[in-house]
């Protein structure tokens, strides 16, 4: 609740009009970086791939020490998203970057496998 009181985010009439309610809590953790998400609204599709926390939170700390920190800096602390499936991020550093400045773009993911060699012995075919 903190931070509402000094107009950190929108507000909006309540069910009844009486009261003004916020549109989003404030947050001091960037949540929707750390966890991700999914969506499709207005015909537009979206995906935000999860980001390692401790990346997130040395970008954080930067950002408040030079809050007008440019997104060549942030990207020397966030290297891009954290893979929770073990998959391997292709992209060059200047086209991660691309997508961090413009909010536009594909970053392309390399599966990462084992070959497990299977007994056949006892399989009749």
């Amino acid at each position: 609740m903190e931070g509402l009181d000094e107009d950190a985010v929108d507000q909006r009439d309540n069910y009844d009009g009486e009261f003004k309610e916020p549109v989003v809590f404030p947050g001091k953790f960037p949540n929707l970086l750390a966890n991700g998400a999914e969506g499709i609204a207005v015909g537009m599709a979206t995906s935000v791939p999860p980001h390692n926390v401790k990346e997130l939170c040395q970008a954080l700390t930067h950002l408040i020490d030079h809050p007008h920190a440019d997104v060549e800096t942030l990207c020397g602390y966030v290297k891009g998203p954290d893979l929770p499936t073990g998959g391997v991020l292709i992209e060059s550093p200047a086209v991660i970057q691309s997508v961090y400045t413009s909010g536009r773009g594909t970053l392309r993911v390399r599966a990462k496998y084992d070959v497990e060699p299977l007994e056949m012995a006892n399989i009749k075919l």
